[in-house]
């Protein structure tokens, strides 16, 4: 005999909610999942080689951005960093002073700054303050070098001042990062 259609739809509605939870449980799980996944890349910047750069007893793990469209976007729209992360930007050769002016375009948070020249020692450092996140690109404060440099090297805004790094201090990068400068660079 057929159930009463009051039945049939009591059962159908409680089977839509099993489904429902069963996809709502499955789906905070994987947000579970992909959390946890951006806070180990937060932690230790995008996922490859251990880049390091050592200045004196201190050392950066550090994101390299080595072409034009990753030192462009830098450390923007970043909403947090670790202490001892970092990016370094490479150039192939060491660039006029007047070539190495940095910006905090869309940066949430202040960033110390430290060009490096071509014999890896420190020729400038800055610690940039935030913007506002809709000021024009033309009235972004800029962040020159001093000297010639071939790299800048961001870490989170105070950290050169806590661990003492300034001015003539030399950096060390690890092989991984010299493999990526060009030889003629190295010489």
């Amino acid at each position: 005999m057929a159930l009463p259609r009051i039945l049939r739809t009591r059962r159908r509605i409680a089977r839509r909610r099993v489904r429902r939870r069963v996809w709502l449980g499955g789906g905070l799980v994987l947000l579970l999942l992909l959390g946890a996944g951006g806070w180990w890349r937060l932690r230790h910047m995008e996922a490859g080689p251990a880049y390091t750069v050592a200045i004196g007893p201190s050392r950066f793990v550090v994101e390299v951005a080595a072409d034009d469209v990753s030192r462009y976007r830098g450390l923007s729209g970043r909403a947090r960093m670790a202490d001892d992360a970092g990016m370094l930007f490479v150039y192939p050769a060491e660039r006029p002073k007047d070539d190495m002016v940095f910006v905090m375009r869309r940066c949430l948070f202040d960033i110390d700054i430290a060009f490096i020249n071509a014999q890896r020692k420190i020729v400038t450092i800055h610690t940039m303050k935030v913007e506002p996140p809709d000021t024009p690109e033309a009235y972004l404060v800029r962040y020159p070098a001093t000297a010639d440099a071939q790299f800048a090297l961001e870490v989170r805004g105070g950290q050169f001042a806590r661990r003492g790094i300034r001015v003539g201090d030399a950096a060390e990068f690890s092989p991984e990062i010299e493999k990526l400068i060009p030889s003629s660079a190295r010489d």
